[in-house]
């Protein structure tokens, strides 16, 4: 289903976005009538672009570990060599281009506006599970991603003055399998596509 994300306040992802980003069937994420992306945005500052690539980089160092600790909490038969034939999906991950800046910037707010929703489904079926590793690094995960976000929303709206991202989000499973199964499928779509984003953003260059 299409869906307009409307989300970033004054350059920080809001709590509305860690509550209603749940992929909810017949259901908008926001139904505010007014575009609230680009509210109270300001200039973003000139390096806000480096700190994007900082932040995939980040993630993209950590994205192994969190997909490796979610198949060994699960149980069989998640395990490295089911993967590809386990962790499926009717849905579609958005993808990633990078045919123009501004292109990218887009599909990088879809794309991870699509993994922050579907951190949150994995970080509430998972709430009751032993593995305390795992939780943490969904909750590390999650405060990066966001943060992404609000860089990526300050560019969008400040720079390139688009003020409206339609994303597409998947079905909500409903069994305690399919669930598991929704979850491998979407940390596996990301682990594969965020080298892919890192390496055509380049190099973070630290700052001092």
């Amino acid at each position: 289903m299409q869906l307009t994300m409307k989300a970033i306040i004054s350059g920080v992802v809001p709590l509305l976005l860690a509550m209603h980003c749940r992929l909810v069937p017949g259901k908008p994420l926001l139904r505010n009538r007014r575009n609230l992306m680009c509210d109270n945005i300001g200039p973003c500052g000139e390096t806000v672009f480096n700190q994007i690539k900082c932040q995939v980089t980040r993630l993209n160092l950590s994205a192994p570990g969190l997909f490796d600790a979610y198949l060994e909490s699960q149980g069989s038969p998640f395990n490295r060599a089911e993967v590809k034939s386990l962790c499926v999906s009717k849905d579609t991950f958005p993808s990633f281009n990078n045919w123009t800046r501004k292109e990218m910037l887009i599909s990088l707010y879809k794309i991870f506006t699509f993994f922050n929703a579907s951190l949150g489904n994995i970080t509430r079926d998972q709430e009751n599970n032993d593995r305390k590793d795992l939780l943490e690094r969904l909750s590390n995960t999650t405060a990066k991603t966001r943060g992404l976000l609000a860089n990526l929303t300050c560019l969008l709206c400040s720079e390139y003055k688009v003020t409206d991202v339609k994303v597409t989000y998947g079905s909500e499973e409903t069994g305690a399998f399919e669930k598991k199964k929704q979850g491998c499928w979407a940390l596996r779509m990301y682990t594969e596509t965020i080298p892919l984003i890192a390496q055509a953003l380049g190099k973070c260059h630290r700052q001092r």
